[in-house]
């Protein structure tokens, strides 16, 4: 009888352990969905941005979807002092590898944008550059 109610007692601890952990993963959930849906919508606002035939609307779509990244990397609690770093480190967060590089080709191209006076692209090769950057922002948001 008393391995019986040791038993019993012993399923009763699992059971309620397994009831906190789940409960516990339940409420988290939301919250990760709320912020993704925040940089899927801001997503949404820069590609129409980005849709304009003007290339200094497409140059800002860049700028704004680079910082985007970099939010989307923080909220994946990617460590680092500047996108870069982030980059560098986000291996294992992109699920997959070419929307890292894609994200890597975004962010060379808003470098040149704002610290390379004689940088010159067509609108083409910003669509491009913003298009990289989308794909890495969906990557981490999805």
């Amino acid at each position: 009888m008393e391995t019986l109610e040791i038993a019993i007692s012993l399923a009763v601890v699992l059971l309620v352990l397994f009831l906190m952990i789940l409960g516990f993963f339940m409420t988290r959930s939301p919250k990760r969905k709320s912020w993704n849906k925040e940089v899927l919508s801001k997503l949404h606002e820069l590609t129409i941005l980005s849709s304009n035939d003007d290339p200094i609307f497409i140059k800002n779509a860049i700028i704004e979807a680079d910082k985007l990244l970099d939010y989307a990397l923080d909220k994946n609690l990617v460590q680092g002092d500047s996108l870069g770093e982030k980059l560098s480190k986000a291996h294992n967060i992109f699920s997959h590898t070419e929307n890292l590089e894609r994200a890597w080709d975004g962010h060379k191209v808003r470098n040149s944008l704002a610290h390379d006076i004689h940088f010159r692209a067509d609108t083409k090769q910003l669509r491009v550059a913003f298009s990289d950057l989308s794909a890495g922002i969906k990557d981490l948001s999805t």
